[in-house]
């Protein structure tokens, strides 16, 4: 008897080495859009900043004033009672004793710019130079020539246009060294005439004297005797 296969087939167990489809991904959450920054106002102060600056403004000054206090009780520790007769210099700042700001830090107002303008260019600042002086053109202003000389004594003389003044006068017949100025042109300096030769020098030695144009300061003993016994020195 012939045995008949069943041929139905047999169930299949799933592989569980196959991977399992994936999950479809969820969808992002749509991003909320940024905020936009808030425009900075350049004038806006700084709050903090600024109180920062005025502590430290403070404590600056409260430093100063006690390094002025400490700077005065040392001036009356060494000089003693000498201090009682100081003054306090009235064009100081108070906090900065010695010190001062520059003077074109303050106002045109205030009344210490003069003074610190006449402290930084010095004593002739403020003064005015006339247009009937000229400075001497034949020294270039010195009062004095070279002449050449390598002696020490006899290297330069007084100059004969200005006499040792350095200027002429304008508004003299005669200027200052004996010479004659032309009338001033617009805009410029006047240009003396050719000088008259002088006849004597500035203590009255003549033309030709062995100790004409020196200064008695720098004669030597015979020259110095010279001019005793000539009557130009005592």
């Amino acid at each position: 008897m012939t045995e008949v296969l069943d041929e139905t087939p047999a169930s299949v167990e799933p592989d569980e080495s196959e991977p399992e489809p994936d999950e479809e991904p969820e969808p992002d959450e749509e991003p909320e859009p940024d905020e936009e920054p808030e425009e900075e106002d350049p004038a806006a102060p700084e709050p903090v900043a600024s109180a920062h600056t005025e502590q430290e403004i403070e404590k600056a000054a409260k430093a100063l004033a006690k390094e002025a206090e400490r700077h005065a009780a040392a001036i009356s520790r060494i000089m003693g009672e000498d201090s009682l007769a100081l003054v306090m210099c009235e064009a100081c700042e108070p906090g900065i004793p010695g010190w001062h700001w520059p003077a074109k830090m303050l106002g045109e107002d205030d009344p210490r710019r003069p003074l610190y303008e006449m402290l930084e260019g010095g004593d002739d600042s403020s003064m005015r130079h006339p247009e009937r002086y000229a400075r001497c053109a034949y020294c270039a202003g010195y009062g004095w020539v070279l002449t050449g000389s390598r002696d020490p004594v006899n290297r330069k003389v007084v100059c004969p246009e200005c006499h040792a003044a350095g200027y002429l006068d304008r508004n003299a017949a005669t200027p200052t060294g004996g010479a004659t100025l032309t009338a001033v042109p617009a805009g410029g300096d006047a240009a003396p005439a050719a000088p008259a030769e002088p006849t004597v020098d500035f203590v009255g030695r003549p033309v030709g004297h062995p100790n004409y144009g020196k200064l008695s300061g720098y004669l030597t003993p015979a020259e110095l005797a010279r001019d005793i016994n000539d009557g130009f020195a005592s």
